[in-house]
């Protein structure tokens, strides 16, 4: 069995893997290595590869939406969640695993040798052929990974990178909640319920922060004066 027939690697995910191995032997030979957390990120992978974006998100992607490659599956990619850039979310990035190199090496060698003992030169109509079916595949392919990726994704249609970015924003929220409510004393189901905030509702909003600050300043400082001299010392 080759390695092609056992992981049932289509071309699509033949050409993503060779492109993987490309970057990370020769990264200054491609642009925009630097973001992520390894020289193939997916920004670069798209922009020499073939394949669509979702193609290459759905390859890119570790756990049950994504096409397998990961560590805790077919073990040939390590797959890195984005990374924080200059304040925003970079992208996400792979590498090859030793297993995963020494797949793409069988991958090359396969690919490399004749399927038959003729020398005969190939038919134009076959490789035409073969051309067509190729992209009918990656159309189709392409078809069956968004209709998978919106009925596993929590988020509905929208694109990955911004789920990755929702995700994050909504783990980033109870805090900005807790800091509004118990540090500056926002009414927070006061302004839930207001329909919009205009000037007068946001300078409002404004002094009520500024009150709730300087009484705690106060207190702080009342507090600091009336306690015992000897507890101040310690």
């Amino acid at each position: 069995m080759t390695a092609l027939t056992e992981y049932e690697l289509k071309p699509a995910d033949v050409e993503f893997l060779l492109t993987v191995k490309d970057v990370e032997q020769n990264p200054n030979d491609y642009d925009n290595t630097e973001p992520g957390k390894t020289v193939a990120n997916v920004s670069v992978l798209r922009e020499e590869t073939s394949l669509t974006k979702s193609q290459v998100a759905y390859r890119a992607r570790d756990g049950e939406n994504g096409r397998g490659f990961a560590s805790d599956d077919m073990e040939i990619l390590r797959v890195h969640p984005p990374t924080v850039e200059s304040g925003s979310f970079g992208p996400r990035s792979v590498e090859l695993t030793d297993k995963g190199r020494k797949v793409v090496s069988e991958v090359e060698a396969e690919r490399g040798t004749p399927s038959g003992g003729g020398s005969s030169a190939p038919d134009p109509r076959i490789d035409e052929l073969e051309q067509d079916i190729s992209e009918l595949s990656s159309t189709l392919e392409n078809i069956s990974e968004s209709i998978a990726e919106i009925e596993q994704s929590q988020m509905g249609a929208i694109d990955t990178d911004v789920a990755d970015r929702l995700t994050a924003a909504l783990r980033l929220f109870p805090r900005h909640q807790f800091v509004l409510s118990e540090i500056f004393g926002v009414d927070m189901d006061r302004l839930a319920e207001a329909d919009d905030l205009d000037a007068v509702d946001t300078d409002e909003l404004r002094q009520e922060i500024l009150m709730t600050l300087s009484e705690a300043a106060d207190s702080d400082d009342a507090g600091s004066s009336d306690g015992d001299p000897e507890d101040i010392l310690d």
